[in-house]
C-alpha cells in the first residue's frame, strides 16, 4: 500500500475539517464526553501537582528535615531528663544537626476572652531547628535561663485583645502571675501542621521559666533537625530509640516532615486515581461517541464513498480520510477539555490559598489521549469505510 503524496495529505485534511463541519450540531454533542474526560484528566494532573508542590511549599520555610517526638511524661517513673540532656543527644548522633526539647501549655492571653495561645518553654535551639526569624528584636539566648523574657509570635504582637497598642521589645505581657518582658516579634510564617503549635500565636519563653507559668514541666515534646547528609527517614528510626532509652522505655511518638509529606502525596495520589478513573470513563463514553458519530457519516456518505473509489481514490485514502475526521473530532474536544481542566485547576488552587504551578505533563498529555482516543475509536468506522465496495455502493444509490 503507498503512502498518499503531501499535498494529498493536506487535501484529506482540509475535506476532513469541511466534512466535520458540515455536520456541527452531531459533533459537538459527540465532543461533549471527550471535553469532560480530558478536563478531568488535567485538572487531576494539575491539582496533585500543585498539592505537592504546596506541601513542599509549607515545609521548606521550617525544614523538610523536621523531626518532632512526643513523649508520655505521665507515666514516666522516676526524674525526667533535663533539657540539657536532651540536646546533647545531637553530639553523639551524627544523623542529628540539632535538637530543641520544648514544655508547652496552653493559655489565653488579655483582657475579656482574650487569645487562645500557646506557651513554649524552650532553648536558643529552637530558631535554628525550626528556622524562626525575628522581625524586631532578639531570641533567646544562652544567658536567658532564668530571665521572665518572651518572644512572641507576630498574632500574639498585633492582636487588640492582649494590648490596645501593637507590642514591640520592651513591653510587659502577663502570663499567670508574673509580667514578662517582650525581646523579640516573630516573623509571620506559614503554619506547620507538624508542629503541636502555632508559631503565630506562640509565646517562647525560657524553658527553666515554665515553672512560673505550669504546674507540670518537663519537655514532652522535642523537636530535632536531621543532617543534611542524612536520610531523614532513617534519622527518625534513631533518633526514637535514643529517646526511648533516655525516658526509661516510656513510649515516644515520633515523626518526621518526610513521612507528612509521603503521606500528602499519597492521598493526593488516591485522589488523582479517582479523578483519572471519572476522566477515563468519560473518555470511553466520549470515544463511542465519536465511533457513533463517523459510523452514522459512512452510512449516509456511501455513495460520496463508492464514487471517490470509482474515480481512482484508493481504500487508503478512505480509511486516512475517516480517521482525520475523527483526530479532528477529538483533538477539539481535547483541546477544550485541557484549557477548562487547566481553569479548574487554576480555580481550585485559587481557593486552597496555593500559587498556581501548571504540570509540564498536562498540555502534551492532553493531545496525546484525545488524539490516540480518535484513532483508536475511528479506527473501526474507517475501515469499514474503506472495505466497500464501489460498485455495490453506488448500484444501491
Amino acid at each position: 500500500m503507498s503512502t498518499p503524496a503531501p499535498n494529498l495529505f493536506v487535501l484529506l485534511a482540509y475535506e476532513a475539517v469541511a466534512n466535520v463541519m458540515a455536520v456541527a450540531q452531531r459533533s459537538i454533542l459527540a465532543l461533549l464526553g471527550i471535553v469532560i474526560g480530558t478536563a478531568s484528566v488535567i485538572a487531576m494532573l494539575n491539582v496533585g501537582h500543585n498539592a505537592e508542590v504546596e506541601s513542599i511549599r509549607q515545609f521548606k520555610s521550617m525544614g523538610t528535615d523536621l523531626i518532632v517526638a512526643q513523649a508520655f511524661l505521665g507515666q514516666m517513673k522516676g526524674a525526667r531528663p533535663s533539657a540539657s540532656a536532651i540536646e546533647d543527644l545531637a553530639k553523639d548522633l551524627p544523623q542529628i544537626r540539632k535538637i530543641a526539647p520544648l514544655s508547652i501549655t496552653g493559655k489565653r492571653l488579655g483582657r475579656g476572652q482574650g487569645m487562645q495561645s500557646s506557651i513554649i518553654g524552650a532553648t536558643q535551639s529552637l530558631k535554628d531547628v525550626i528556622r524562626l526569624r525575628t522581625v524586631e528584636g532578639r531570641f533567646l539566648s544562652a544567658f536567658d535561663k532564668e530571665e521572665t523574657y518572651a518572644v512572641i509570635g507576630s498574632a500574639i504582637a498585633a492582636s487588640r485583645k492582649i494590648s490596645a497598642t501593637p507590642l514591640h521589645p520592651g513591653d510587659r505581657i502577663r502570663l499567670g502571675n508574673y509580667l514578662f518582658t517582650v525581646i523579640g516579634i516573630l516573623a509571620e510564617t506559614t503554619h506547620n501542621p507538624l508542629l503541636p503549635f502555632d508559631v503565630n500565636k506562640g509565646v517562647i519563653i525560657p524553658e527553666a521559666s515554665m515553672r512560673r507559668v505550669a504546674t507540670q514541666t518537663g519537655s514532652s515534646t522535642i523537636l530535632a533537625a536531621a543532617a543534611d547528609d542524612s536520610d531523614p527517614i532513617l534519622a527518625t528510626e534513631i533518633l526514637g530509640e535514643r529517646l526511648r532509652d533516655l525516658h526509661g522505655g516510656q513510649r515516644v511518638q515520633i515523626r518526621s516532615a518526610r513521612q507528612l509529606i509521603e503521606g500528602m502525596q499519597k492521598q493526593a495520589s488516591i485522589m488523582a486515581g479517582l479523578l483519572a478513573a471519572i476522566g477515563a470513563i468519560s473518555l470511553l463514553v466520549g470515544g463511542v461517541g465519536v465511533m457513533n458519530v463517523m459510523l452514522m457519516n459512512v452510512a449516509e456518505r456511501r455513495r460520496e464513498i463508492g464514487l471517490r473509489m470509482a474515480l481512482g481514490a484508493r481504500r487508503s485514502h478512505i480509511r486516512i480520510m475517516f480517521l482525520m475526521e475523527a483526530a479532528l473530532l477529538s483533538l477539539t474536544g481535547g483541546i477544550c477539555g485541557t484549557v477548562l481542566g487547566m481553569l479548574a485547576a487554576y480555580i481550585y488552587a485559587d481557593f486552597s490559598g496555593w500559587d498556581f504551578t501548571p504540570s509540564s505533563l498536562a498540555l502534551p498529555l492532553g493531545a496525546v489521549i484525545s488524539a490516540g482516543v480518535g484513532l483508536f475509536f475511528g479506527a473501526y468506522p474507517a475501515a469499514s469505510a474503506a472495505r466497500l465496495d464501489p460498485i455495490e455502493t453506488l448500484r444501491a444509490e
